[in-house]
């Protein structure tokens, strides 16, 4: 399944912020982790469909509290 490039270089940023969470040394809560895997899987989801009902900032942001949380 193609990706939504235009989506993911409007949110490299925040998409960077999430893989620096995951690198960091230390435990990292479990649910931060699968939803981070859930967007990376979901073939309907944000990164990879147009018409998906999610947001793809908007899942960033969750998953980012999640793993600071």
């Amino acid at each position: 399944m193609p990706l939504r490039r235009d989506r993911i270089a409007r949110s490299a940023a925040e998409l960077a912020g999430l893989a620096g969470c995951l690198a960091e040394q230390g435990p990292v809560p479990a649910r931060g982790v699968a939803m981070v895997s859930h967007l990376l899987a979901d073939g309907g989801g944000p990164l990879y469909r147009a018409d998906s009902r999610d947001e793809l900032d908007a899942v960033i942001e969750r998953a980012a509290q999640a793993l600071i949380s």
